[in-house]
């Protein structure tokens, strides 16, 4: 059967049934091999007006194709009524149709079913389109908020509360009832924090809705404490807001609450380990001194503000004498305890404002800002003498250590300046070692 066949047939079995398919329009279907076709037969001009179709597209058309105006998402509709277990004749069905100007209109409709035949698998429903404005008359308007506020109240995940001007609870949710021991929120009605939650956590609750009360504040977004209903300590990210009459006087207020406790604390570890993976990332894992990468930075950040303030810098670089026959000799774990109490010396030694790193193996840098040659050789003195003082648990000898000291010279870079360093630390192991040049 071709499709203008097809409506041929609606056409016929629709024109029986001579008023009973004018208020509006109907929607003729038709099913073979579960493929369903759907025509719209236009018998009001409020249809029409609907869809935004002047005279001359309208021209002398009577019926139109279902994918003409359905929205494309919707076009699996027309096979609802034929694979719905529905046994009602009137099926309630929700569809979008795209008007002339390509904007949408949600349009809610009843099917009644009018015409079925068995043998030509047609079924003709008569279509009730309903204005979605219309529907809403003032009791329904005043019904249904009432039953929206009830289910918010009731169904909610959040927690929800209205307050007067005397922080007592006017309504709460569900959820309210349920961590503070109540059976309902309307058992919290005329209560206030006080009454329900503990004394330290009322207090907090009280001096955010005393601004909003006082209207010193249009809104609070607050992250809060709170205790669920077995006792365990959680957070709610609140938001409170303020009520207020016809003559937009503060009458009271309202807040929503949700629980934050997991998001807040995997927050709060994601950043402790992007905190402990950027320290890592920076420190040398043998003795927890900046590692050369940072230290570098640093020392460069260092050189900058000389240069922008015009003050002195020096750069110490050292190394530990005789190291090699310490890992021959002793192990390397013997080494590895001689260079961690360096570093330990190191920080016991230097000021905040130095910076001190690793800079490979058993050398050691130390940048000290605002510092002469003088300056560095003192603190490079009082580091080998408290060395001499630290003999090795695992040597049982102290180790001594040779050094050079540079100062920053303007215009200098890190490299320059570490290198006219080294070249000192040459000169002091030429020397016969122990003994700072610069």
């Amino acid at each position: 059967m071709t499709t203008k066949r097809k409506i041929e047939d609606i056409t016929y079995i629709l024109d029986s049934f001579e008023d009973d398919v004018s208020m509006v329009g109907s929607l003729a279907l038709y099913s073979n091999d579960n493929v369903g076709l759907a025509v719209i037969f236009v018998e009001e001009d409020s249809f029409f007006g609907l869809i935004g179709l002047d005279d001359k597209r309208r021209g002398t058309k009577k019926h139109f194709e279902w994918t003409e105006f359905i929205h494309l998402e919707d076009s699996d509709l027309c096979s609802y009524p034929f694979l719905s277990e529905q046994k009602a004749e009137q099926i309630p069905l929700n569809f979008r149709l795209v008007k002339e100007d390509a904007s949408v209109v949600i349009v809610p409709t009843e099917l009644e079913k009018i015409h079925f035949s068995s043998t030509d698998k047609i079924i003709v429903f008569k279509t009730t389109v309903h204005d979605t404005k219309s529907l809403m008359t003032q009791n329904v308007i005043e019904r249904t908020a009432i039953h929206n506020f009830s289910s918010m109240l009731y169904y909610s995940y959040d927690f929800i509360y209205f307050k007067n001007l005397h922080h007592a609870f006017t309504a709460s949710s569900q959820t309210m009832a349920n961590i503070t021991g109540y059976s309902s929120g309307d058992e919290h009605i005329g209560l206030t924090d006080y009454d329900i939650f503990p004394k330290e956590h009322a207090d907090i609750y009280y001096r955010l809705e005393s601004q909003i009360l006082e209207g010193e504040k249009d809104s609070i977004k607050q992250i809060e404490p709170y205790y669920d209903e077995n006792r365990n300590k959680g957070f709610v990210d609140s938001r409170k807001y303020p009520i207020k009459d016809e003559h937009g006087k503060i009458i009271g207020l309202f807040g929503i609450s949700r629980i934050v406790t997991e998001e807040l604390l995997s927050k709060r570890k994601l950043e402790e380990t992007q905190e402990e993976l950027k320290k890592l990332a920076n420190q040398d894992s043998l003795t927890l001194l900046h590692n050369r990468r940072r230290g570098h930075e640093l020392c460069n950040q260092a050189i900058a503000l000389a240069n922008r303030y015009k003050h002195s810098l020096s750069l110490i670089i050292f190394d530990a004498d005789h190291f090699k026959n310490v890992n021959d000799n002793y192990g390397h774990d013997c080494g590895d305890d001689v260079l961690r109490q360096i570093a330990d010396i190191m920080r016991d030694v230097t000021r905040d404002t130095d910076i001190a790193f690793r800079f490979g193996g058993e050398e050691f840098v130390i940048c000290t800002p605002h510092e002469t040659l003088s300056g560095a050789f003192n603190l490079m003195e009082r580091i080998n003498s408290m060395l001499k003082l630290s003999p090795s648990p695992c040597t049982g000898f102290s180790i001594t250590v040779s050094a050079g000291i540079a100062q920053w010279k303007n215009g200098e870079s890190i490299d320059q300046l570490v290198k006219r360093a080294d070249e000192q630390l040459y000169k002091a192991k030429e020397a016969g070692r122990d003994c700072i040049k610069y």
